[in-house]
């Protein structure tokens, strides 16, 4: 199971809305506990080796809807835990994803590789 639409993560949290997501892409940008729920694809390390190794397909997939399901139920369950969630998750987006945001932290970054390879080039022809 793989997470790649990170901007539904991103519309739901500028939305004021908490996530349920997979512990793939969007993990980084939901903070588990705090903007929403992240759900483990694979038993952690202290749930044995014997376990995920004799875990079959179908099992796993069955292991995964599981947890999917109780991470999206407590949200349900609980309007102060969602409404806490969706006001953080909200926040979150408003602070680091919005378009002003990345836009300038791209410029940043591209203005630092910019000068890292400038010096590499100066460094490279000037020997």
């Amino acid at each position: 199971m793989s997470d790649t639409f990170v901007s539904t993560t991103l519309e739901a949290m500028a939305s004021g809305l908490p996530s349920v997501v997979a512990d793939g892409a969007s993990a980084s940008i939901v903070l588990d506990g705090e903007c929403g729920l992240v759900v483990p694809t694979e038993p952690k390390e202290d749930e044995g080796r014997s376990m995920r190794v004799a875990m079959s397909q179908r099992n796993r997939q069955h292991w995964i809807e599981e947890r999917f399901f109780n991470a999206t139920a407590a949200l349900v369950q609980d309007r102060s835990l969602r409404s806490r969630m969706g006001k953080a998750a909200r926040k979150r987006a408003e602070q680091h994803f919005q378009w002003p945001v990345v836009n300038s932290a791209m410029l940043k970054y591209y203005d630092e590789v910019d000068h890292t390879n400038s010096s590499f080039v100066e460094h490279s022809f000037s020997a």
